[in-house]
């Protein structure tokens, strides 16, 4: 469990607005949630986890994997002073959008019943 930084902050006595403050506290517990649902998929091996799944629920995995790491790179780089819209993660993330239309598509015509999700 990750113990907030910021609520053993007064934010008045903070080198941030304390305008903020708030949006601070609401980000740590995002950034928490993240950190346990991680956790929690790479203590099960990806072989495993697939191994219960028809094709088509594999490639949903699969995709949402890709789309969730590229993400959190997105929102890495602009931690970094970087601007993501200009970093190669963009096309990345356009194409990840581009197979989700693809895999929906193909989720309708899934000849062997449709998956759930």
């Amino acid at each position: 469990m990750v113990v907030s930084v910021f609520l053993k902050m007064d934010p008045s006595e903070e080198d941030y607005p304390t305008e903020i403050h708030d949006y601070l506290l609401a980000f740590e517990t995002a950034v928490g949630s993240v950190d346990t649902m991680l956790k929690t998929m790479m203590s099960i091996s990806r072989s495993e986890i697939l191994q219960k799944l028809d094709p088509l629920e594999q490639a949903k995995i699969d995709l949402v994997t890709a789309y969730t790491l590229n993400s959190m790179f997105w929102v890495y780089l602009a931690t970094q002073g970087i601007n993501p819209k200009e970093h190669p993660v963009k096309q990345e993330l356009f194409q990840k959008q581009s197979f989700s239309e693809m895999l929906r598509a193909t989720s309708e015509v899934w000849p062997w019943g449709k998956s759930d999700g």
